[in-house]
C-alpha cells in the first residue's frame, strides 16, 4: 500500500521539463497459476482476452536509463476449473468464468537502444472488483466433471480474492521519435489471490498476466 500511495504522489509532483508524459493501452491474456501442487484439491485455468488502460510518465535518468511509474486500470479474465476432494467418496467441483479488476502501478526501469528497450520493475495492484458466473456440482469422482445437475452461480466475489497484489513486470518494446511506443510486458504475481480471502477454493492461485500496448508520450518542447 505504502508502495501505491508514493508511487501515486511522484506521478503528481513530477515536472514536465523532468519528464514525458504519456497514454498507454492495450490487451492482456490473464491466467491464474496455482503456486504449489496438492493432492486433496487442485485448479486449472485457461486464459482470456482482457484490456488495460492507463497513464505514464518517462523520467530520464540518464542518457540511456529512465524511470517509467505508471497507473493503469486493468480488466483481468480467466476460465477456471476447481476440484476439492475433502469429501471421501465423492468430489466438490466448480467451473466458472472470474472477471477481476486491477488498479495497477508498475515502476519500471527502463534501457534504451536507439528506438528499443528493455524495462523491468515490481508492481502493486489493488483489487477493485471480481465477479464469478458458472455452476457448481458434488458427485461421484467418475462424473464430476460433468455439468448436468449442477448448481449455476452468477455473484459479485471481491471478497473471494485478496485485495492486494504484487509481483514483478519484464517487458520490451520499440519507442519511435514521433511519440508513439509498441511494447509487451509479462506479469508474474507473488502472492496467492486467494491468501487470507474467503475463496471457496482452498488453493493458492496467483496472477499471470501478457501484455501488449500501444502509448502516446506528449513530447516536451
Amino acid at each position: 500500500m505504502k508502495l501505491l500511495l508514493l508511487s501515486m504522489s511522484g506521478l503528481l509532483v513530477a515536472t514536465a521539463a523532468e519528464a514525458q508524459f504519456g497514454v498507454r493501452a492495450g490487451a492482456n491474456y490473464a491466467s491464474l497459476a496455482e503456486s504449489r501442487k496438492q493432492k486433496s484439491y487442485y485448479a486449472e485455468a485457461d486464459g482470456r482476452i482482457g484490456y488495460q488502460v492507463g497513464v505514464f510518465y518517462e523520467r530520464r535518468i540518464s542518457e540511456r536509463i529512465s524511470l517509467v511509474p505508471e497507473v493503469q486500470f486493468s480488466r483481468q479474465r480467466t476460465n477456471l476449473s476447481v476440484v476439492d476432494y475433502d469429501a471421501p467418496m465423492q468430489a466438490g467441483a466448480a467451473t466458472y468464468q472470474v472477471g477481476l479488476s486491477y488498479l495497477n502501478v508498475p515502476i519500471m526501469v527502463r534501457a534504451h537502444l536507439r528506438k528499443f528497450y528493455v524495462e523491468l520493475g515490481p508492481q502493486g495492484s489493488i483489487l477493485l472488483g471480481a465477479h464469478e458466473k458458472g455452476f457448481t456440482e458434488e458427485s461421484p469422482l467418475s462424473s464430476y466433471r460433468d455439468p448436468a445437475g449442477g448448481t449455476p452461480f452468477d455473484r459479485r466475489a471481491t471478497d473471494h480474492y485478496h485485495r492486494y497484489d504484487f509481483g514483478t513486470i519484464v517487458g520490451l518494446g520499440v519507442a519511435l521519435s514521433t511519440g508513439f511506443e509498441v511494447g509487451m510486458r509479462i506479469y508474474a504475481g507473488l502472492l496467492s489471490d486467494t491468501r487470507g480471502a474467503s475463496s471457496p477454493y482452498p488453493g493458492k492461485l496467483n496472477n499471470v498476466v501478457i501484455q501488449t500496448n500501444m502509448a502516446y508520450r506528449f513530447l516536451a518542447h
